[in-house]
């Protein structure tokens, strides 16, 4: 029982270390050179990191496992666009307005 905490403990402190260095590492580079596509891997990163660490710490199974867990949400497809495209669109906004 000591181990699984202790598992789950070090992928919590995984998750969040690699989240944060990851997010801050692309958005201090992205901020330096002013490429858009770098700051968006910073937006992204805490999503991405949870894709990869699950990957790595359960394998396909814990991936598929967890992806499966959209599908009972029934939520309409033109609303899985409009969740993708609202952090850019919020982007380009706000920076137009800069």
């Amino acid at each position: 029982m000591k181990t699984t905490t202790a598992t789950t403990k070090q992928q919590l402190i995984t998750f969040f270390v690699l989240t944060y260095g990851l997010s801050w590492l692309f958005f201090f580079i992205g901020h330096k050179t002013q490429i858009l596509p770098i700051i968006l891997l910073g937006i992204w990163a805490p999503s991405l990191t949870s894709i990869g660490l699950t990957l790595y710490f359960f394998g396909k199974k814990g991936l598929s496992k967890m992806f499966g867990r959209f599908k009972r949400v029934r939520i309409k497809w033109y609303w899985w666009i409009l969740l993708l495209l609202l952090p850019v669109t919020i982007h380009f906004v706000g920076r137009s307005l800069w």
